[in-house]
C-alpha cells in the first residue's frame, strides 16, 4: 500500500517484512523569507508592559533570549548552512488595547515575508493563527491552540 505522508511516498510492503520510502519529487523554489544564505524566521513576544498592572510577574528580556537562541543555532552552522535571521515583534494579549495578535499575521507574512513565525501568539480567538497558517500558508510554532484551528489548517 502507498501513501502520501509528509511529502514522502510511503511503500508499506504488507506481508513482506519491510517497508521502504521513496522520496516524492522536492521543489527547489526558495519559501518566502529562504535566501541562499539566510532564513528569517518571525519571533513574537507579548508586551507584558501593557498588562503587568494585572500580574504578579512579568517576563523581561524576551528579545535577548530569542536571540540567543538564533545565536546558538546560527553558531552551530545554521539551517543547512543558511543563517537564521530573527525577525521580533511583540503585541499586547488585552483586547481592545496596544497591538493585537492580528497585525502580527499580516506584519509576519505580507510586510516581512518571513518563513515562518514561533513564539507566544496568544489570541483566543484563533483568528491571528488561522491568518498565518490558513491564509497565508505559513509555519507556525507556538501553543495555547485549540484543535479546531489545528482541523482547520491546511494540509502539508
Amino acid at each position: 500500500m502507498r501513501q502520501q505522508q509528509l511529502g514522502f511516498q510511503v511503500d508499506d510492503h504488507q506481508g513482506t517484512g519491510g517497508a521502504s520510502t521513496t522520496a516524492a519529487p522536492v521543489s527547489r523554489a526558495l519559501g518566502p523569507g529562504v535566501t541562499a544564505s539566510t532564513i528569517k524566521i518571525g519571533v513574537v513576544a507579548p508586551d507584558f508592559n501593557c498588562f503587568k498592572q494585572f500580574v504578579d510577574q512579568i517576563r523581561t528580556g524576551e528579545r535577548q533570549v530569542w536571540q540567543a537562541y538564533v545565536d546558538a543555532v546560527n553558531d552551530a552552522g545554521g539551517i543547512n548552512g543558511r543563517r537564521l535571521v530573527m525577525d521580533f515583534k511583540q503585541f499586547c494579549p488585552v483586547p481592545g488595547t496596544g497591538v493585537q495578535a492580528s497585525v502580527m499575521c499580516t506584519q509576519f507574512t505580507e510586510d516581512d515575508k518571513v518563513f515562518a513565525v514561533m513564539g507566544t501568539l496568544v489570541d483566543f480567538s484563533g483568528d491571528a493563527h488561522q491568518c498565518i497558517v490558513g491564509q497565508h500558508r505559513t509555519p507556525l510554532l507556538t501553543f495555547l491552540v485549540d484543535q479546531t484551528w489545528i482541523d482547520k489548517a491546511p494540509a502539508c
